[in-house]
Formats: C-alpha cells, structure tokens, sequence
C-alpha cells in the first residue's frame, strides 16, 4: 500500500461511517412500522433480532473506522514540516480539492501536486498491519 493510499482511508472511512449509521436508522425505522394489513404488529422478534445483528456489526465498524483515522492523523502529525503537515491534513482529514488548498495555501497549484504533496508523502510511515 502506497502513501496515498493509506491516507485516502481516512476520507473512505468517514463515508463508510455515515453509510452504516443511515443503515442502522433505516432498519429502526422498519422495526417500529412493522404491521400487517389489520394493523398489526408482525414478526417484531425477528426484525429486532435483526437490528441488533446489525448494530453490533456497525459498532465494530465504527470501532475499526475511528481506529483508521487516528492512526492517519498519528502519522501526519508526524510530518516535521507545519506547512505539509497543513496540506495532508487539508487533503486527506478534510478532503478539499487540490486547487482549495493551493488557494488557501497561497501557493500555485502545480506547485502544491507535484512538489509540496509528493514531498509530504515521503515523510508517511505506512504501518505493515495497515490493510483494512
């Protein structure tokens, strides 16, 4: 796994985040509508087995996703340089596009993707065990 890679996890995590969250409220919301056409509540057992097989599921995610983005931000940190730190962390905590950061950054943006980045991502340790 490249630098790049390992970092893109970070910005992949969040979305897989929000992504089970919407799931687990989805599936609350079909627990509690549960009727048959008389009205009736149908098969609730079930559904609520259901719902908890997949919260326990989500939290392990969760779990592994807040493990994932600690450890990126760990590794930027790392970076000795405040400016490179700036622009990892603009682009793989906060996923601006490269032209916002060169704008924020003051820097031409050609400058910012071909120098400044790859510059950065040398200073990454990918850690063996990063394969999520």
């Amino acid at each position: 796994m490249t630098a790049k890679e390992y970092l893109q996890q970070y910005r992949k995590s969040v979305l897989d985040t929000k992504n089970a969250i919407s799931h687990i409220q989805e599936l609350r919301a079909l627990t509690i509508d549960l009727k048959d056409e008389h009205g009736y509540r149908v098969a609730l057992d079930k559904a609520v087995a259901n719902l908890v097989d997949a919260r326990e599921q989500t939290a392990a995610e969760l779990m592994r996703y807040c493990r994932i983005r600690a450890e990126i931000r760990k590794s930027i940190a790392c970076v000795p340089d405040a400016r490179l730190r700036m622009l990892l962390s603009k682009r793989y905590i906060d996923g601006l596009k490269w032209e916002q950061i060169a704008i924020d950054m003051n820097h031409d943006y050609s400058y910012v993707v071909h120098n400044m980045h790859s510059k950065a991502l040398q200073y990454i340790q990918v850690p063996i065990e990063s394969n999520y």
